[in-house]
């Protein structure tokens, strides 16, 4: 090894531990009253006490975002904790020389809108959306995370020599990718700590924003938005969805794949697929991502949202920007996208048919017109995925769209 790469990792091992050390800091001042006041600007809420915070806090799994503003972002104003970020309180006395490197590089690292260039194992190149920087990383959370051409909300932390990935906020399709780039000059504009809300405001906009593409489109439901949770132990998370299974909560839909049941109050047909360190539950409804989120926080408390990743369908079916995926991750994402579309179909209210049921719409002649759109629109979808799925909606036309 040598003396840069022995540098490099020891970075990466002080970054880690004065994390784990910052976050600690900042639970333990949760109460201050600035926190509180700082934490209903974030959040846009009046919260009254450290409690309404926490249960914010556990009620949206808004940790890795709410944590690293108020650390490196937050203006905390006049008090006992003094003007700027928390972070700048740390207590950093006795620490070694490459630990104040890197607690003065995480002050000076804004969150930023980043296109993910290129991307093999744990090895990245981010593209600033800004002004162009590229920044080579090295980091795991990639290796089951967004493929090359998507957009990223992060902070990426410049040290010279080396870049470290900070904390990821939203991964986006690529096809926000212009939308995201003005974002990111109108952020720049901003105080440090409005500069994380306003890009998160313009990565939900630009995620569920509805494009024409040509060859047809998808309904607007064809934003798969992924939530990656960090598990503690493998054992421990499969035994915890084998015991939602008997419960009734879960349907296992193979040996690392698990659905929501109908009954459930989670969004029916939502998934949750276990990977190695992480486990992604996915859902195609823009309105039931909190519920996802404190269901699977009920299934799984000691899980940690790491990630929110939005995948745009219609884009890849159709060339909407650059993102590139292998004809198998497709494939799984045609049959979540199915899954959970097509539960209890009939009697359930569809957006995308102006609320109505499609049995109600079966009815008239225009309806029929509807629902036959509908179902030209999602045959692209069905090509790509398993066979059930291609039988399911061939009975459905037959059932909502035979006139």
């Amino acid at each position: 090894m040598t003396l840069t790469h022995l540098r490099h990792h020891q970075l990466r091992r002080v970054h880690m531990r004065l994390l784990t050390r910052a976050v600690e800091f900042a639970q333990e001042n949760l109460e201050q009253p600035e926190v509180v006041a700082a934490a209903s600007r974030f959040f846009a809420q009046r919260l009254h006490s450290v409690r309404d915070l926490e249960a914010r806090l556990l009620d949206d799994d808004a940790d890795v975002q709410f944590y690293p503003w108020l650390l490196w972002d937050a203006d905390l104003g006049e008090g006992p904790l003094g003007e700027g970020p928390l972070g700048l309180r740390l207590p950093m006395r006795g620490r070694s020389t490459m630990e104040h490197e890197v607690w003065t590089a995480l002050l000076a690292t804004r969150p930023a809108a980043w296109l993910l260039r290129a991307s093999e194992g744990k090895s990245a190149e981010l593209l600033h959306l800004g002004d162009g920087r590229r920044a080579p990383i090295v980091e795991p959370m990639l290796e089951h995370g967004p493929p090359a051409g998507e957009v990223l909300v992060a902070r990426v932390v410049d040290l010279g020599d080396l870049y470290l990935l900070d904390a990821v906020h939203a991964a986006l399709p690529g096809r926000t990718q212009a939308a995201m780039a003005r974002a990111q000059k109108l952020a720049a504009r901003e105080t440090a700590e409005r500069q994380l809300r306003r890009l998160l405001s313009a990565a939900t906009a630009a995620a569920h924003s509805e494009k024409p593409r040509r060859g047809g489109t998808l309904p607007h439901t064809g934003v798969r938005t992924t939530l990656v949770l960090q598990h503690a132990s493998e054992a421990a998370c499969l035994e915890a969805l084998h015991a939602a299974c008997a419960r009734g909560t879960l349907d296992q839909l193979g040996p690392r794949r698990f659905a929501f049941a109908g009954g459930s109050l989670a969004p029916a047909g939502a998934v949750l697929r276990l990977h190695a360190e992480r486990l992604h539950a996915s859902t195609i409804h823009r309105d039931r991502v909190a519920d996802l989120q404190s269901a699977v926080s009920e299934l799984l408390p000691e899980a940690v949202l790491t990630m929110t990743m939005h995948r745009d369908l219609a884009g890849l079916l159709h060339g909407g920007g650059p993102t590139a995926v292998s004809r198998g991750e497709l494939r799984a994402l045609a049959n979540d996208w199915l899954n959970e579309a097509l539960v209890d179909f009939g009697d359930t209210p569809h957006a995308d048919l102006g609320g109505q049921t499609p049995r109600a719409l079966s009815q008239t002649t225009e309806g029929i017109a509807k629902m036959r759109a509908w179902f030209r629109a999602v045959a692209p979808l069905a090509a790509l995925a398993d066979t059930r799925y291609q039988q399911q909606l061939a009975s459905l036309i037959g059932d909502f769209a035979a006139g």
